[in-house]
C-alpha cells in the first residue's frame, strides 16, 4: 500500500513536503485547515507557518530548526491554526523526515485538539467549581468512598484532603445511620435525610444530607454525589427560640389578666393564655381562630367602642372599660406591635376584669355620698344647737343681776361652745380638702397671715393677738391655694386658744429650706409643748388626729401635704419647751430660691 492510500484512511491530518513545495494532502488535513488540496498545494511552507501560533516553548523553538521546511524542526507541537475564513483550531503537529533528512521528504501529521482542549477546559472549569463549593461536597464512589471533595468538606469533618482520600464515609457516620443510607440508595436510588457527622476532634455536627447518583451513558450508575448542609447553629437557635417561648408562654399563663394577640383587624384570636380561656370555661386551643366579640360579647360583629380594633386603625395604644352581657366588667388595652420598620404587625390584647373592683368603688362612692350628707346634716343641726346656747349665754351674760363669778363661768361656757363651732368648722374643711382639685397659684403668705389675724380676733373679742411679721420679699411668695388660710388661721387660733397671757404674741419668720421650698415659723409665747406630747402630736396622721386639739393640727397638716409640704413642731427656743412653740410649715416657693 502506497502513503497516499494509507494517508487517506487517516484520522488524522497528513501532508507530504518535498523540496520545500506542499506535494500532497489528504481531506482530514484539508478539513482541518479550511482549504481544498490544490489551494494547499500553491502554499509555500513559509506560508504555511505563517498560519501557525505557538502554544509553548518548544513550539516557538522549532520555528528555525528545519532546513527544509524553514521555521520547522522534526517532533510533535502544539499551535494555534489560523484558518483563511478568521476561526482557530488548537492542533498537535508532528514533523518526520522520511528515510532522514538528507532526502529532502518531510512528513507532516496533524491532529485537531479544539474540541478535547474545549473538553478539558470545561471540565477543569467544572472541578474548579465544584471544589469552590461553600457548602461541603463530594464524589463518591459506589461503595461509597470519597473520591473528590472540597475543603468545605475537610472543614466539617476535621479531617485534611490526605486523611479523607479513598476512606468510606463512616469514618463520619455512625454504622446506623449508614445502613440506613445504604438501604435507601438500594431501593431509592438517592438518599435525603439528618444526619450526625462525627469530627476528627470527637464533636459532632448535624447536617442535612442528599446523596444523587451519577450515572455513565448506558444509564448506569458509576458514582455518586453527595451534598451536605451544616444546620446545627439553626437546631440550637431554634431549641433556645422552643426554651425561650416556653418561658414565655408559662409567663403568660401566670398572669390572671387575659393577654390575647390578633394580627389583623378581624380580630381573630392567634394566641391566647390560659386566664382569657379559662374566664370562657374553655381551652386556649377552642379559642384559636375565634372572634373576641364572639366570645365575650356574644356578638356578630365588632363592638362599636373596642380598643383594639381603634389600635387597629391609629397604630398607638388604646383603654376603655366594657360591660359584658354576664354583668361583668373588663378593663380593656391594646398595645400595638410594630416590626423595625415601623409597619404595624398585629395587636396585643390586656384585659382585666375589674368588677369587683368597679362593686367596691360604687360602694365606697354610695358611702362616701352618703358620710358626705350625715356630716352636712350633723354639722348643720349643731351649728343651730351650738348658736342657741351662745344666745342663751349671752343673754345670761347681759342680765344685771348676774355675779361677776356667773360671770366667768358664762364666759368659759361661750368659750367652749366656740371650740364646737370651730372644730365643726374644721371637719367640714377637712372633707372639703379630700374632694377638692389642686389647683395651685402663687400666693402672698403675709397677706393670708393679716387676714388670718382679723378671723382670730374675731373668734376672741376680749383678748389681745399680736402678729409681728418679718419675712423678706423673695420668700412672701408661695404656690398655694384658698385652703392655706385655713391652715395659718389654725395655727393662730391654737396660739390665743392655749395661751394664758396678753397679749398673745406671734414672731412669723422665714428662711431657706433647699432651692424649692421656703419655711414659715410661727413663734408664739405660750405655754409651749413638752417633748413627749410633741412627739404623740406629730405622730398622729389625718382623720386619726381628733382628740385634744388634733383637728386642727390634723388640717394644717393635710393641708401643707397638698402642697407638696409638710408641718412640723418645735420649742421656740431649743431645748426649753416652757419658752414657747414653734409651728413650722414647709411651704413651695413660686420662684427658685437661693440656698445659703
Amino acid at each position: 500500500m502506497s502513503i497516499r492510500q494509507l494517508a487517506e484512511s487517516f484520522s488524522l491530518g497528513y501532508a507530504l513536503v518535498e523540496q520545500h513545495r506542499v506535494q500532497y494532502v489528504n481531506d482530514v488535513l484539508c478539513k482541518i485547515i479550511g482549504l481544498s488540496s490544490e489551494e494547499i498545494g500553491r502554499l509555500s511552507p513559509a506560508q504555511m507557518i505563517a498560519m501557525l501560533a505557538p502554544l509553548d516553548s518548544s513550539a516557538q523553538a522549532s520555528i528555525t530548526q528545519c532546513p527544509d521546511a524553514p521555521g520547522l524542526a522534526p517532533g510533535w507541537f502544539h499551535y494555534i491554526l489560523k484558518r483563511p475564513d478568521g476561526s482557530t483550531r488548537n492542533i498537535g503537529v508532528l514533523l518526520n523526515y522520511l528515510n532522514g533528512p538528507a532526502t529532502n521528504r518531510l512528513e507532516v501529521i496533524v491532529e485537531d485538539l479544539t474540541e478535547r482542549m474545549d473538553a478539558d477546559r470545561s471540565a477543569s472549569q467544572y472541578i474548579q467549581a465544584f471544589l469552590s463549593v461553600t457548602e461541603p461536597i463530594a464524589i463518591l464512589t459506589r461503595d461509597l468512598r470519597y473520591v473528590i471533595f472540597n475543603s468545605a468538606e475537610c472543614e466539617l469533618t476535621g479531617y485534611s484532603l490526605n486523611e479523607l482520600a479513598e476512606q468510606s464515609i463512616s469514618l463520619v457516620i455512625e454504622q446506623a445511620a449508614l445502613a440506613t443510607i445504604m438501604n435507601s440508595l438500594s431501593r431509592d436510588k438517592e438518599y435525603r435525610g439528618t444526619v450526625i457527622i462525627r469530627r476528627r476532634d470527637g464533636a459532632t455536627r448535624t447536617v442535612e444530607m442528599v446523596i444523587s447518583p451519577v450515572y455513565d451513558v448506558q444509564h448506569q450508575v458509576i458514582n455518586y454525589l453527595c451534598m451536605k448542609h451544616d444546620i446545627t447553629i439553626h437546631i440550637r437557635k431554634a431549641a433556645a427560640t422552643l426554651a425561650r417561648e416556653k418561658q414565655i408562654r408559662m409567663l403568660l399563663d401566670s398572669l390572671y389578666e387575659h393577654v390575647n394577640y390578633y394580627t389583623s383587624p378581624e380580630l381573630f384570636i392567634v394566641s391566647t393564655n390560659r386566664a382569657a380561656a379559662e374566664s370562657l370555661g374553655m381551652s386556649q386551643e377552642q379559642l384559636i381562630g375565634r372572634h373576641c366579640y364572639e366570645l365575650w360579647h356574644q356578638r356578630t360583629e365588632i363592638c362599636d367602642d373596642c380598643p383594639i380594633h381603634k389600635t387597629f386603625e391609629t397604630g398607638v395604644s388604646q383603654s376603655n372599660v366594657i360591660h359584658t352581657p354576664d354583668g361583668r366588667t373588663w378593663f380593656i388595652h391594646g398595645v400595638p406591635v410594630h416590626d423595625e420598620d415601623g409597619q404595624l404587625k398585629g395587636v396585643v390584647e390586656i384585659t382585666r376584669n375589674i368588677s369587683a373592683e368597679t362593686t367596691a368603688r360604687r360602694t365606697l362612692e354610695e358611702a362616701k355620698t352618703r358620710a358626705e350628707l350625715f356630716n352636712d346634716l350633723m354639722a348643720h343641726d349643731l351649728n343651730n344647737i351650738f348658736q342657741g346656747i351662745l344666745i342663751g349665754l349671752e343673754l345670761i351674760a347681759m342680765d344685771m343681776a348676774a355675779t361677776p363669778q356667773l360671770r366667768d363661768k358664762i364666759e368659759q361656757c361661750i368659750e367652749q361652745v366656740a371650740r364646737g363651732v370651730t372644730l365643726i368648722a374644721n371637719v367640714k374643711r377637712l372633707a372639703h380638702i379630700e374632694n377638692e382639685p389642686i389647683m395651685l397659684r402663687q400666693t402672698s403668705i403675709s397677706s393670708l397671715i393679716r387676714a388670718a389675724k382679723q378671723m382670730v380676733v374675731t373668734s376672741f373679742p376680749k383678748r389681745e393677738l399680736v402678729v409681728r411679721i418679718n419675712i423678706p420679699p423673695e420668700h412672701d411668695r408661695v404656690m398655694a391655694d384658698e385652703f392655706l388660710l385655713d391652715a395659718v388661721e389654725n395655727v393662730l387660733h391654737n396660739a390665743v386658744k392655749h395661751s394664758k397671757k396678753s397679749p398673745v404674741e406671734v414672731d412669723v419668720v422665714s428662711k431657706v429650706h433647699d432651692a424649692h421650698f421656703v419655711e414659715i415659723r410661727f413663734e408664739d409665747n405660750g405655754p409651749g409643748i413638752d417633748e413627749n406630747r410633741r412627739r404623740v402630736l406629730l405622730l398622729r396622721k389625718g382623720m386619726r388626729s381628733t382628740v385634744s386639739g388634733g383637728m386642727g393640727l390634723a388640717l394644717i397638716q393635710r393641708i401643707c401635704n397638698r402642697y407638696g409640704g409638710q408641718m412640723t413642731i418645735e420649742d421656740r427656743v431649743p431645748g426649753q419647751p416652757h419658752e414657747g412653740t414653734a409651728v413650722v410649715l414647709i411651704l413651695r416657693a413660686a420662684t427658685l430660691l437661693q440656698v445659703p
